[in-house]
């Protein structure tokens, strides 16, 4: 009967933890932290890494802003230390850092995000457009002189929770979109 009260305990700790700011993910408080939001941002680092000695205090300071500016939606975001707990980095099969993964109602989406694409996870929660995958019409064009309307139309597709009038056709170029990240 104590072990229940335990248990209990370190759920409701758990559940608390996880709407202030930064969590610290283990194998302990994985699956209630993973089902205690509708979306989790999980950041994959490692202290030997130094480029997840950049993007930890960014990914920190995200979270303090998003949950300033959002406080009723329901995201955690969250960071492994996958050299003290690798066991977490293992069951996701991450090996390069540092890499980001998205949870959605306790399941991982496919799509990985490294390099510093930490700004989507601000547009993808507020609403904003932010594309999961980018589409260029067949029809490129070879020529250096082509005027701006005959390049080709890029296809932003929102997130699969969206439906097909979200579907947007804009004449942003990948190029131009690889610029503005």
């Amino acid at each position: 009967m104590d072990k229940f009260y335990l248990y209990l305990a370190l759920f409701f700790l758990s559940c608390s933890v996880v709407n202030a700011g930064l969590v610290t993910l283990t194998m302990e408080n994985l699956d209630a932290t993973l089902q205690s939001a509708q979306v989790v941002f999980v950041a994959f680092c490692a202290e030997w890494c130094p480029f997840s000695r950049r993007l930890r205090p960014i990914f920190e300071e995200a979270a303090q802003k998003f949950d300033v500016d959002h406080p009723n939606k329901s995201v955690v975001w969250a960071v492994v230390d996958s050299v003290q707990h690798p066991d977490v980095s293992d069951k996701y099969f991450v090996n390069k850092y540092p890499t980001m993964k998205v949870f959605i109602n306790g399941e991982l989406i496919s799509k990985e995000y490294r390099y510093a694409h930490f700004y989507f996870c601000e547009h993808f929660v507020s609403g904003l457009p932010a594309p999961s995958r980018l589409l260029l019409s067949s029809s490129s064009s070879s020529s250096t002189s082509a005027s701006p309307s005959s390049q080709p139309k890029s296809i932003l597709r929102l997130p699969s929770t969206a439906t097909s009038e979200t579907l947007l056709d804009t004449s942003t170029t990948a190029t131009d979109l690889n610029t503005r990240i």
